[in-house]
């Protein structure tokens, strides 16, 4: 007798992982094809691996200068995968089944909600549609004020080009730039530091994709804050002090530095000072060298890229609402309070419980791959390296400029921070643990006392 064998059925959270996994090596393939390299040749598969990698996951590491080294067609390809990346395959599913007028099952809202981190199921694909809504709005009003500003510098069509490039990797929180035949390689928007329209369109585009779409739905429905649901009054009032307190700081340290702040005229250091503090919510543009920064000042931006963006959102990181938990429980548990409250709303243990146990787990992630590749590559900097891989973990894009000097294993070390960033660490161990998860929920042991502090 045959026995039949088990079906596989993958829940949303396998489905988010193993999706990533096949776009960024159907993406790689694309991009090792000869038609996608600028001088037509095939492209080392590791490079284009680390390439869709940071594409998919939004980050915004390149081995390679994305202009002078990729064709029109492997830009193309690269701006899709930033666009699927920021919005999720699964939502882009749903979207189109709906135009098709598909009858959509409660799998696929189900997926949908778990894409974009929803609360509930309910009203689902109403979301999705004002999200798309949303990023054609955003994506295309920032794509026309960029192209404006930059058809002067490139021409009309590299310009428009340039622009709608700009404002998706933007608005994805990606952080890739087409402007290495214009200022250098790898040199980011370092030339337009000093023009307002460009920064403030790129940092509002960043700001935007960054909240998350769950904020979006109460601005847009409920639009007066007192009512907002205690994630989104969290999600915003975190968001505008570490915007704030950062640009601050950075215009404290950087403002007597002539490698960085000191030539530029007030408006230009106070522009910089907000870029600054705004790029490291994982979107990867940067307006001065970063490496010319002090030290302060980097330890500044690691601490916000290890925050990153909100939960929901392009970005990535520990998210906003993670840390914002975290800080309201330490306040609370420090005034010997018995319940984490915020806002008269009552925090659940178990939610408590999560934050501080992926902040631990992503510090202990990021601690062991910089140690790894410092051992592999001694003749870096540890403040390089753990630059690199908070910023690969928060799906920055950020970096000191060693980045081209990593060896293969070190390439694949970040390409895996980046993967673990953008799917995330508890929805990857979900996923891995499914099955465990079951039995190990049944059990409950006798309570233990344990001494604290």
């Amino acid at each position: 007798m045959f026995k039949m064998r088990k079906r596989v059925i993958l829940d949303s959270t396998q489905i988010i992982a193993i999706g990533f996994i096949v776009l960024i090596l159907f993406g790689a393939v694309l991009l090792s094809l000869p038609v996608s390299s600028a001088n037509g040749e095939y492209t080392n598969f590791l490079s284009c691996i680390f390439t869709s990698t940071s594409a998919s996951c939004i980050t915004g590491l390149v081995v390679v200068d994305t202009v002078t080294h990729w064709s029109v067609f492997g830009q193309i390809v690269i701006l899709l995968l930033i666009q699927i990346g920021g919005l999720g395959f699964m939502s882009l599913a749903t979207f189109f089944s709906f135009l098709i007028r598909k009858n959509i099952s409660f799998k696929e809202r189900m997926r949908a909600a778990q894409s974009f981190s929803l609360f509930e199921f309910k009203g689902a694909i109403r979301i999705v549609k004002h999200i798309f809504l949303g990023t054609l709005c955003f994506e295309g009003a920032g794509a026309v004020i960029l192209s404006v500003r930059f058809i002067p510098h490139f021409g009309i069509i590299d310009g428009i080009w340039k622009g709608i490039f700009t404002s998706v990797s933007a608005f994805c929180n990606a952080g890739f730039d087409l402007m290495g035949k214009f200022s250098g390689k790898f040199s980011s928007l370092t030339a337009f530091s000093d023009d307002l329209v460009v920064c403030m369109t790129v940092m509002l585009l960043i700001v935007i994709g960054g909240l998350g779409f769950i904020v979006w739905e109460e601005l847009f429905t409920i639009r007066k804050f007192s009512k907002f649901s205690l994630f989104s009054k969290l999600a915003i009032i975190t968001t505008g002090l570490l915007i704030l307190s950062g640009a601050v700081l950075i215009f404290i340290t950087e403002v007597t530095n002539p490698e960085t702040l000191k030539p530029m005229s007030f408006k230009g250091q106070v522009l910089s000072s907000l870029f600054q503090a705004i790029t490291p919510r994982t979107a990867g543009f940067n307006t001065i060298d970063l490496a010319a920064m002090r030290d302060a000042s980097k330890v500044i931006m690691v601490v916000l890229m290890f925050i990153g963006a909100n939960s929901g959102s392009t970005g990535g990181g520990i998210k906003v609402s993670t840390f914002s938990v975290i800080v309201v429980g330490v306040l609370c548990i420090a005034r010997g309070k018995k319940d984490v409250t915020a806002f008269e709303r009552r925090i659940s243990e178990g939610t408590v419980f999560r934050a501080f146990a992926l902040v631990i787990m992503a510090a202990a992630v990021l601690i062991l791959c910089s140690v790894m590749i410092c051992f592999l590559q001694p003749e870096l900097s540890y403040t390089d390296v753990i630059y690199e891989c908070v910023s690969a973990f928060g799906t920055v894009g950020l970096t000191l400029g060693i980045t081209t000097e990593l060896s293969g294993i070190s390439q694949i070390i970040i390409i895996f921070l980046m993967y673990f960033g953008r799917v995330g660490l508890l929805t990857l161990s979900f996923a891995i643990f499914k099955r465990q998860q079951r039995s190990l929920n049944k059990l409950q042991y006798p309570e233990g006392k344990v001494i604290i502090g």
